[in-house]
């Protein structure tokens, strides 16, 4: 679990099944709890609107307008505000997955939302998944020196 101040909490070896997927499938494969590795990140996800601003959804606790991104669920939905991912958050989860990855040779990086669409919608589009996908996998820097070379 990642808070978002960046604090990480690992609440389980790597080697132990957990249940943080829950009823999932993803490329033609179900169960993804046997064969996956999930980082939980602490946020809010959907709010509501409110004659103030904006707020969570289960705890109503006030949420800064520049904390807040209006997007459209990639699974579908209205465009709805939705809460922001702090840098050091983000900047921690780079590190975890980029440890991951490295250590069981994972081949990619989905979300809640990929395995289990309808039920999940973490980490929603307020989460950077494409850049954050390129920089734990190294196509980042591929991606730079192409377009260098393209242009």
């Amino acid at each position: 679990v990642i808070a978002q101040d960046g604090a990480v909490t690992q609440l389980a070896p790597l080697n132990v099944v957990c249940w943080h997927a829950g009823k999932s499938a993803w490329a033609k494969r179900s169960g993804c709890n046997a064969f996956t590795i999930g980082i939980e990140l602490a946020n809010p996800g959907p709010l509501n609107k409110t004659a103030g601003g904006y707020a969570t959804a289960m705890e109503h606790k006030p949420v800064p307008a520049k904390d807040v991104i209006l997007a459209a669920h990639k699974s579908g939905g209205p465009v709805r505000p939705w809460a922001a991912y702090p840098a050091a958050q983000i900047e921690a989860a780079l590190g975890a997955a980029q440890a991951i990855v490295a250590a069981y040779g994972l081949k990619d990086i989905i979300g809640h939302e990929d395995i289990a669409p309808g039920r999940k919608t973490d980490p929603g589009p307020a989460f950077p998944m494409a850049s954050f996908r390129a920089r734990v996998m190294g196509r980042a820097d591929a991606a730079k020196a192409s377009a260098k070379k393209a242009g």
